[in-house]
Order: C-alpha cells, then structure tokens, then sequence
C-alpha cells in the first residue's frame, strides 16, 4: 500500500467539512508489513515484526521530501502572490533545517552520519507533508523576504527506518503537528529559527531515543528472559 496514500487517507477529514462530526478513521493495525505499536510522543509507529535497531551504529540521512498543504495557494492567493512566494526555497530552508537539527542531536549522543551504505548502517528515509506557511509580517516586503509561520496544524512527519544495504523496511514513523493557533515562525527570523528547530528537535530525539533503547544492555531478570524468549521466536520464523 502507497505510504503517501495512507498518509492522505488519516488526514482528509482534517480538510474536508464532510468529516467534520465524524471522528478520525483508525490507522490500520499493520501496514506494508509491519505492525502498529504503541510509542509515547509519536502518532503512528509501525515496526517490522522481530526487526531489531542493535546492529545499527551509523545513520545514512535522506534529504528530507518536502511538500505543501493541497490549500495553500501561493500563486492564487492575493497576499502571497504579491511578495513573490517561492515555494521552492520555503521547501528548501525546511529540508536543510531538519538535516541540520537531525545530524546534530545523533552526533552528539555518538551515532555517526554517513554517506554510503554498509551493515551497520541505519537508512532514514523523512517526508515533511501538508506543510502551510503565512507570512510574520502583513505589512512586510515585496519580495517574499519577511520571516514565515508554520502553521503546525498542518504539518506532518512521515519517516521509513530501512536497511541500507538491503533496503529492508524496518520501521515508518508518522508523525502530525495538530495545534491549532500555535504559529511557529520560521525564515529570516532569528526567533522564528529557534522556534522551528525546538520542534524539529522533537522527532530527532525520537529517532535517536530509539536507537539508544535497541543498544541498552538487557536488564537481568524478567525483562532479559523475555528478550531471550522473543528472540528464540523470531528464529523459529524465520526457519519455517
């Protein structure tokens, strides 16, 4: 099943008046394979079932795919069309951001960003979707030059954890910013920079999180038992 598909299915009644005194349709229980589960501070986490983190000590960082609410209309709209808006650059300042935060909170807690693709290498594979930004200052410049918002009501995080040598998917993280009235500026703007990459930080923390708890040494007693156990399972599948 298309990723971008499913991720357009749980939010059109985020856009849609139709939807509007219906709740939300319920994610699928799994997903091109992989099992929902639970995970405190993220929306969606779907994981291969027996797939493990532990072998991986590197990260291979995808540029993020950027794209925009299907109702944010900047060659229609009169106040964006007036400055100049390019989409382009918006995309391109968001993708570097959430490079830049990503590459920082994993390097500084000792996990290595690399280029090229090898057994313990950990693939990332992000989407930034349904992104809507309005400009800080009504009365700013022309030519689109003024600090933007992020409107987080219409933000979402789509990230595949894969195998970077075999391309195997591991896990696919989904993630939506759903605060209504919260602007988060971003841009030229100093504050707005700081604003964006507080929450951005966020999923990069879930990531790296992630990544610790598979290392964490097993905790002696039930919880090291039931390791053992899982991991006999896991080959008794695989061997059938």
């Amino acid at each position: 099943m298309s990723l971008r598909i499913l991720t357009v299915g749980w939010l059109v009644c985020a856009v849609t008046a139709s939807c509007a005194s219906e709740p939300p349709p319920k994610p699928p229980l799994t997903w091109d394979g992989l099992a929902l589960v639970p995970r405190e501070g993220l929306d969606r986490v779907y994981i291969r079932p027996c797939a493990s983190l532990a072998s991986y000590k590197r990260v291979m960082l995808r540029h993020a795919e950027v794209s925009f609410d299907q109702n944010w209309m900047p060659f229609t709209d009169p106040g964006l069309r007036s400055r100049n808006v390019d989409p382009n650059r918006i995309a391109r300042d968001i993708e570097a951001l959430f490079s830049r935060v990503m590459t920082r909170e994993l390097q500084q807690h000792s996990y290595e960003i690399v280029s090229y693709p090898d057994d313990d290498v950990l693939r990332v594979v992000p989407a930034i979707t349904d992104l809507f930004v309005k400009f800080a200052d009504p009365a700013g410049s022309a030519d689109g030059s003024s600090a933007f918002l992020l409107n987080t009501g219409h933000l979402t995080l789509v990230a595949e954890l894969r195998d970077s040598v075999t391309n195997t998917l591991l896990a696919r993280v989904v993630d939506r910013m759903d605060e209504h009235g919260a602007d988060i500026p971003v841009g030229t703007s100093a504050t707005g920079a700081a604003a964006a990459e507080r929450m951005v930080t966020t999923w990069a923390v879930a990531l790296r999180t992630a990544l610790d708890r598979a290392h964490a040494p097993p905790v002696e007693g039930k919880g090291a038992n039931s390791k053992t156990a899982a991991e006999g399972d896991c080959k008794e599948r695989a061997s059938e």
